[in-house]
């Protein structure tokens, strides 16, 4: 069943319903995202916050540690023995090379002590002129491969050269190309002899789990693997076995491709969604990068969806109760209402509606009681009406007699005249009998333009002949506008008014010109005399009733009745229009739109 077929009550309801259940839907899941987003936003805050205090606190342990570096490469006794050209002897070794273990371990100690580092590991001393490696651990390799030496190998290249870089262990197993590779961090400081050439390596090496012993609580607490990469594009750490070298590279491409030195992105790693933040540390050449698994960020908002979820089912249930109570209320009313039109429909205006309520609908109520109550008196008035209206129907068919009996009084009149030979007498008679046929017109008040012209020139013969002869007068009418459709008495008063005031006035014959003429889909007759005319005084003041004939009275009333009728029928664009002066005659224009049929 459509929406539209269903019962009022349903669709109160239903609509109650959805009015109530989707907003506040809408609004517990915007509530909920915007947890969500509060949560991340905040967790990306405090996390990027933590990488930046602990890249600040990085730096300044390396910086540290590389300045003490450079102060143990200029101890006496570690200059002596990069600058010892020839082989040393085994006596030779015994002397110098337990000094420069002694030293060594010594700074080893100083950077540990007051936790300026303490995740360094150890630090090598490459002799090329002995093409030895001194080591931290009180051992020493001669004759090596400077390709199985990583530390070396990387150190000649030029984007390694300047930075920190992750390197293999040295000892025997890698110095032989056998064993696992134990995987350190290592910043190289060459030594330049007096001549140029380089003298001396020391490879300062540190734990890759340095990050780790900062302070990052923020990122441990959400379970965040931390990422170590080089500016030169090389991975140098990875804490976690969840992301590997793949992932990091794409993520490192991604952040090229930014061009920014620290922000943060989501990505998608083995169909799973992270957060990742990276900040930069110009010092060391890295770039740090935390991922965080967005599930473990967003378990705690798990608690909180559980909650809504329960929220949303229980007001679902309410809002059902809701729904019921508020279209059994509004339907109710309205129920009595259709009952009541039940009862119109069969006649009974009798009932009435009863009820004590004090809202809107007692004002419903009694305005269809008191409706009721009017249609009722109409219906009693309605029947009387058409008895009095029977009556008068009856009584017009008695009248009609009348105008019967005048014209057949008139016609034996003429016949008379005729007989005895009275052209006169049986002219004026004709001319009136017609006069009198057309204006009644049985009744009808719009004629056609040509029995509105019968009706002018049967009164102007009957007048012609009474004044015998003393104004002329002519009708200019196409046939083609006969057919028009014209008030039946609208030139007649006007003609009156032209021999009464204007042509009996005057002392010589004169002359009434009486044309039909069209323009624009506009009817315009004309009605103009040579007679006395009158003064402008008059003029004006007749001009002034026609603009507004609300009050038409006095010996105007017909020019003005006519004006009114025109514009009530026929709208304000159309009427009566009135010029000339004294002495020189009047001209009538009268405007009237062309109409072939009554409307």
């Amino acid at each position: 069943m459509s929406f539209q077929n269903m019962s009022l009550k349903v669709k109160i309801f239903i609509l109650i319903f959805m009015s109530i259940f989707i907003p506040s839907t809408l609004l517990s899941m915007m509530t909920y995202k915007s947890a969500q987003k509060a949560v991340v936003s905040q967790m990306k805050e405090s996390v990027q916050m933590d990488i930046g205090n602990a890249i600040k606190d990085l730096d300044t342990s390396l910086g540290a540690v590389l300045s003490l570096s450079q102060s143990m490469l200029s101890k006496e006794n570690i200059l002596q023995v990069m600058e010892k050209e020839k082989p040393f002897t085994e006596a030779e070794k015994a002397v110098y090379y337990p000094s420069i273990y002694q030293t060594i371990n010594n700074y080893i100690s100083m950077i540990k002590a007051p936790k300026i580092m303490s995740s360094i590991d150890s630090y090598y001393l490459y002799l090329p002129h002995q093409n030895t490696i001194i080591t931290s651990s009180s051992t020493y390799y001669e004759d090596i491969q400077e390709e199985n030496v990583s530390f070396l190998c990387k150190g000649m290249e030029e984007k390694y050269q300047g930075c920190w870089y992750a390197t293999n262990e040295v000892n025997y197993y890698s110095l032989k190309g056998k064993g696992k590779e134990n995987k350190l961090i290592t910043y190289n400081l060459p030594v330049m002899g007096s001549t140029g050439e380089v003298i001396g390596i020391c490879a300062i090496n540190i734990k890759p789990n340095v990050f780790h012993t900062l302070n990052t609580s923020n990122i441990s607490s959400f379970a965040g693997d931390i990422g170590i990469a080089g500016l030169n594009g090389e991975f140098v750490y990875g804490s976690g076995d969840e992301i590997d070298e793949e992932a990091y590279r794409q993520m490192m491409e991604h952040i090229d491709s930014v061009g920014r030195t620290k922000g943060e992105f989501e990505q998608n790693i083995q169909k799973e969604k992270y957060y990742v933040l990276y900040d930069t540390s110009e010092f060391a050449n890295w770039r740090y990068l935390i991922t965080i698994r967005s599930a473990r960020v967003l378990e705690g908002m798990e608690q909180t969806k559980r909650f809504l979820v329960i929220t949303i089912v229980i007001s679902v249930f309410l809002i059902i109760l809701v729904s019921g109570l508020l279209s059994r209320m509004i339907y109710g009313p309205i129920q009595k209402l259709v009952k009541a039109m039940q009862e119109i429909e069969r006649h009974n205006l009798k009932y009435r509606i009863d009820d004590n309520r004090q809202d809107e609908y007692k004002n419903v109520y009694t305005g269809y009681n008191q409706m009721v109550e009017e249609l009722s008196r109409l219906i009693e008035d309605l029947s009387r009406e058409r008895l009095l209206n029977k009556e008068i129907q009856i009584k017009l068919l008695q009248e009609q007699i009348n105008p019967h009996f005048l014209y057949n009084t008139l016609d034996s009149i003429y016949s008379i005249a005729r007989l005895r030979n009275v052209p006169d007498i049986a002219d004026m008679v004709y001319a009136l009998s017609k006069f009198f046929r057309v204006s009644l017109s049985e009744g009808k008040d719009i004629v056609t333009l040509r029995d509105a012209l019968d009706i002018v020139e049967s009164y102007l013969t009957v007048q012609n002949i009474r004044f015998r002869g003393k104004f002329q007068y002519q009708v200019f009418a196409s046939e083609e506008l006969y057919p028009c459709r014209v008030p039946k008495l609208v030139l007649q008063p006007f003609v009156e008014n032209a021999i009464y005031h204007g042509l009996e006035k005057k002392r010589e014959a004169g002359e009434l010109f009486i044309r039909a003429e069209t323009s624009d889909e506009i009817l315009y007759l004309t009605i103009e005399d040579n007679g006395a005319g009158m003064s402008n005084e008059k003029m004006e003041l007749l001009q002034a009733s026609l603009k507004d004939s609300k009050g038409a009275k006095g010996q105007n009333f017909a020019i003005l009745n006519i004006n009114t009728q025109i514009k009530l029928r026929y709208g304000e664009g159309y009427g009566v229009h009135i010029e000339g002066e004294q002495g020189t005659g009047t001209k009538v224009i009268i405007c009237l739109p062309i109409r072939y049929q009554d409307e």
